[in-house]
């Protein structure tokens, strides 16, 4: 790769430059994948068309005539060259698609670990809510006991009362 501003790094890719960051193509950065796929498509088309432009040549300039032996050697140096690119693309191809499965594994690591943090929370929320609810039923017990203390309470203090009217009756 080559270094340009510190951040951007490139790759010449069958004589095309191709750029990408230096720590590899971010997940976020969807936009610049499809760049680097059109710079890898470009590439390939010009190889395309470098390969129609040679067979062309290869073809007679008049029928019955054959190329000299400076023409063959010039059109093999093309070809040569074009292979050339052709095993350079394929180099480079082979090192995005890496690229990119070590992109889908990090995605995929990334959202389990989402997922598992997720579910933690989601689980310490239930036992909160658990824990609330018991709180709350032992509260109510409380209340219900003491409500029910005192409605004694006021069945006794009415029996006393009863007692002590009848006591005081005997002393008229």
């Amino acid at each position: 790769g080559t270094h340009m501003d510190g951040h951007e790094m490139g790759t010449h890719v069958a004589g095309h430059y191709v750029s990408h960051d230096a720590h590899g193509i971010k997940v976020e950065d969807f936009h610049h994948l499809s760049a680097v796929e059109q710079a890898y498509k470009m590439i390939l088309a010009d190889i395309a068309r470098e390969k129609a432009l040679i067979e062309e040549e290869l073809e007679p300039p008049q029928p019955g005539t054959s190329l000299d032996r400076f023409m063959l050697n010039s059109l093999k140096q093309k070809l040569c060259n074009q292979v050339t690119r052709c095993k350079i693309l394929h180099e480079a191809l082979a090192q995005q698609k890496g690229q990119f499965q070590n992109i889908l594994q990090e995605t995929r690591n990334q959202h389990q670990s989402q997922i598992s943090e997720l579910e933690g929370l989601v689980s310490s929320s239930q036992e909160l809510v658990r824990k609330q609810t018991m709180r709350f039923k032992e509260q109510v017990d409380k209340l219900v006991m003491s409500d029910t203390i005192i409605e004694q309470l006021i069945v006794d203090n009415d029996n006393l009362t009863v007692k002590l009217h009848s006591l005081k009756g005997q002393f008229k």
